[in-house]
């Protein structure tokens, strides 16, 4: 049982996983993309290589900076999409998650 209860944990953080993307919108809880949240959202990250765009009629934040910096290039930039998540839902949108593009492998 302790196993089950080990693997249920870490198999749920592997879903919650974060990952660095290239654009990011917020969504209401119907899946639409929320401007409002998505726009404050944007200014809320820390990235300061981000802009926000316009993009098949849907307002996006832009990672628009180097992927790899520093040191070898050991650097990683871009939107992390979890701390984005958190700033939609502060932001007001009411969808569960928010929506990024373009990951970075």
């Amino acid at each position: 049982m302790k196993f089950f209860t080990f693997a249920a944990v870490l198999f749920a953080a592997a879903t919650q996983a974060c990952d660095l993307y290239s654009n990011c919108i917020c969504v209401t809880a119907e899946g639409i993309p929320d401007k409002n949240a998505t726009e404050i959202a944007c200014q809320d990250q820390t990235e300061p290589h981000k802009e926000l765009r316009v993009r098949n009629n849907i307002t996006e934040c832009h990672f628009n900076g180097a992927v790899n910096t520093g040191f070898l290039g050991m650097e990683k930039n871009g939107l992390d999409n979890c701390r984005f998540r958190e700033s939609c839902t502060e932001a007001g949108a009411t969808g569960p998650d928010s929506s990024c593009s373009g990951a970075f492998n």
